[in-house]
Order: C-alpha cells, then sequence, then structure tokens
C-alpha cells in the first residue's frame, strides 16, 4: 500500500496597507498530488493569486485541493490602517 502525502497550502505572510490601497494575496501548495486548485473565502472565489482591498482588517482564507480530493487550509491578515 502506498500512501500520498497530502498537500499543504501557504497563504503567505500577514499584510498591512493603509485605507485604499491594495494587497496581493498569493497561495502556493506543496506535496499532494498536482494539479491544485485553490478556493478564498469572502467571495474572492478560485484561483491562487487574488487582489483585495479591505476597508477593516480582514482574515482571508485559502483552501487547496489537489488531484486526488486531499485539501488543507492556511490563513492570512490584511490588516488596515488609517
Amino acid at each position: 500500500m502506498t500512501v500520498l502525502a497530502a498537500p499543504t497550502v501557504d497563504a503567505g505572510i500577514d499584510q498591512t496597507i493603509i485605507t485604499g490601497n491594495s494587497a496581493n494575496l498569493s497561495a502556493t501548495a506543496t506535496s499532494g498530488t498536482a494539479p491544485y486548485t485553490f478556493n478564498w473565502n469572502n467571495g474572492l472565489g478560485s484561483g491562487a493569486n487574488k487582489t483585495v482591498s479591505p476597508t477593516t482588517t480582514t482574515a482571508y482564507t485559502v483552501t487547496v485541493t489537489d488531484a486526488k480530493g486531499c485539501t488543507d487550509t492556511d490563513d492570512i491578515i490584511v490588516t488596515v490602517n488609517p
């Protein structure tokens, strides 16, 4: 029997922006079985890279799913300063 490694997703480091500016979110996946799909919460939808412009400090969660249906999640916080 072969046990495959589960995927691991990294949403990157937390970011701080000034009100009115944008932050770039970029998720990467390792292990598991490619290809990967990435899905973000807060209505961002699918894709590894997103640009966001929150008006208040917001946490974003990305879920990666590999070709075998295995998943992992990670969070990133975008802090908004006035």
